[in-house]
């Protein structure tokens, strides 16, 4: 049922299917072929971002290339949606780091904030420079320096466990 609304030709069932099975929390590889190609094609926002939050409830880390891709949405609430879902996804994280370099000059603070996050969980020494460039930019929004931080605390943890 949930993989037949995956591609139903209404937008708001697909979306509210992606939805239901990001709650769910389990998914099918059909699924989430499904939830890929939604994440890709969706005219409307909701039902990407929808479909890339899924993606990062089921665990899809595998499908790091449509979090990349997403993160170069026009709209913000998909951006916000697939630095959210990367910063659970440590292994996807570290596949798209310059992509979440790049986010961490994102118009929208809500998505520097989690691409800061995802960034400390991918482990990838090559973001530390970025990540230290938010920290000490006095114009920057107080939590994305917060979480910026934070993500330097977790790469020198690795760094020191490693």
């Amino acid at each position: 049922m949930l993989l037949a609304a995956l591609s139903d030709t209404d937008e708001e069932v697909r979306a509210a299917a992606a939805e239901t099975i990001g709650v769910i929390g389990a998914a099918t590889p059909a699924m989430v072929d499904g939830l890929a190609k939604l994440a890709g094609t969706a005219q409307d926002p909701h039902g990407r971002a929808a479909a890339v939050t899924a993606l990062g409830e089921v665990g899809a880390a595998d499908r790091a290339e449509v979090f990349a891709k997403a993160l170069d949405d026009a709209d913000p609430d998909v951006r916000h949606a697939a630095a959210y879902a990367l910063g659970d996804l440590p292994e996807a994280a570290a596949a798209v780091v310059p992509a979440l370099v790049q986010a961490l000059d994102d118009d929208d603070a809500r998505v520097r904030m989690e691409a800061a996050h995802a960034l400390g969980g991918s482990g990838a020494p090559a973001a530390r420079g970025a990540l230290e460039k938010v920290v000490a930019d006095a114009d920057e929004d107080a939590n994305v320096i917060d979480a910026a931080r934070a993500a330097l605390d977790t790469l020198s943890a690795a760094r020191r466990a490693g």
